[in-house]
């Protein structure tokens, strides 16, 4: 039989989601409104735009699968 300490509510899982995720969301656009008022970004230069978004998702994602790979470790429960 699984332990408590190995176990872990779906609620909970949602939460660091959110913990995680909604931060490095606002810190991006945070970072891009800079980089946009200070001219390094041009707002009609959809390739350097594009790329900066890409950035931004590809943070993102990197995110979620450390989490992903940490929450592997345990075993999810309905909370």
């Amino acid at each position: 039989m699984d332990s408590p300490k190995n176990t872990i509510t779906s609620a909970q899982v949602r939460r660091w989601y959110l913990l995680v995720n909604l931060p490095l969301i606002a810190i991006s656009l945070y970072v891009h409104s800079l980089l946009v008022s200070a001219g390094h970004v041009p707002g009609n230069n959809i390739l350097e735009n594009t790329g900066l978004w890409l950035l931004i998702a590809f943070k993102i994602v990197g995110a979620n699968a450390i989490l992903a790979a940490i929450f592997s470790t345990f075993k999810i429960t309905k909370s």
